[in-house]
C-alpha cells in the first residue's frame, strides 16, 4: 500500500486520515501527516487532514493551512427567514465558527451574478463549504450535523431512527411549513386578505404535529435532532 501524499511504498508506518474538505478517507505515512500541521495536535489526534486537491482549492481561496477547517465555510442568510434561523441555531449549538453573509432580499442581493453562480435558485439559506454549495435549510441541517456533529445524535445513523427524522423533515417542508407559507406569505408580501380555508389547513398540520408528540419528548423520538431545529 502506498502513501496518498508521497506515493512511497517503502515506509511501513501508515495512518488512515479523513480529508476535511471532501470527507474521503486516505492512507498516508505518519511522517507525511505530521508534516502537514506539526503544531495542530488536535487535528493529528482526530486524524483530520487536507487531501492535495482540497488543499489546493482551499489555498486558491486565500485560506492558510493553520486556519480552522470551518474558516472556508460561508452561510448566506436573511435574518427574517425562519429556515435561515433554524440553520443559525444549529451552527450555534455545534459551535461552528463559520463566515456569515447576510443578504438583503428586498434589495435583490440574492440576484447578483456572484451569488447566482453559487446558487442558481437564488434562495436562502445557502451554504458554501470551500466550493461545495448546497441550499435548502433541511439539507444544510443534515450536512452540518454529519460533518461537524460530535456524534450521530442529531442525525442518527440507525436506519429506523434516521427514517423517522427524515419523515419529520419532509413533513415540515411539504406540509407544515408549506401551509404556513400558503396562509401568511400572501398577506405579508402581497397584502392579501386572511384566508380561513388556509388557516384550517394549517391547524390540521399542527394537529398532525401534536400527534407526533403524544408518544415522544421530541419531534422525532426521545432525543432532539435536526428535525426539531427545522420545525
Amino acid at each position: 500500500m502506498s502513501c496518498n501524499r508521497c506515493q512511497d511504498t517503502s515506509v511501513p508506518t501508515l495512518v488512515r486520515v479523513t480529508c476535511w474538505g471532501c470527507r474521503e478517507g486516505y492512507t498516508v505515512h505518519e511522517k507525511c501527516f505530521h508534516m502537514e500541521e506539526p503544531e495542530k495536535r488536535l487535528y493529528v489526534e482526530k486524524k483530520i487532514w487536507w487531501c492535495p486537491p482540497c488543499l489546493k482549492a482551499r489555498t486558491a481561496r486565500g485560506y492558510k493551512l493553520e486556519d480552522p477547517p470551518e474558516a472556508g465555510v460561508v452561510l448566506y442568510y436573511a435574518s427574517g427567514s425562519s429556515p435561515c434561523r433554524a440553520v443559525l441555531m444549529l451552527i450555534k449549538a455545534l459551535g461552528i465558527k463559520l463566515n456569515l453573509v447576510e443578504l438583503n432580499l428586498m434589495n435583490k442581493e440574492h440576484l447578483k451574478p456572484e451569488f447566482l453562480k453559487i446558487n442558481p435558485q437564488h434562495n436562502v439559506p445557502t451554504l458554501d463549504d470551500n466550493g461545495f454549495a448546497i441550499n435548502e435549510s433541511r439539507a444544510i441541517l443534515t450536512y452540518l450535523a454529519e460533518k461537524f456533529g460530535k456524534d450521530d445524535s442529531l442525525y442518527p445513523k440507525d436506519v429506523k431512527k434516521r427514517a423517522l427524522v427524515n419523515q419529520r423533515l419532509y413533513f415540515d417542508i411539504g406540509t407544515l411549513y408549506q401551509r404556513f407559507a400558503d396562509l401568511y406569505y400572501p398577506i405579508m408580501f402581497f397584502g392579501a386578505s386572511f384566508n380561513e380555508e388556509n388557516k384550517k389547513k394549517l391547524d390540521d398540520a399542527f394537529g398532525f404535529l401534536d400527534k407526533f408528540l403524544e408518544d415522544s419528548t421530541w419531534v422525532a423520538g426521545d432525543a432532539y435532532t435536526v428535525a426539531d431545529y427545522a420545525i
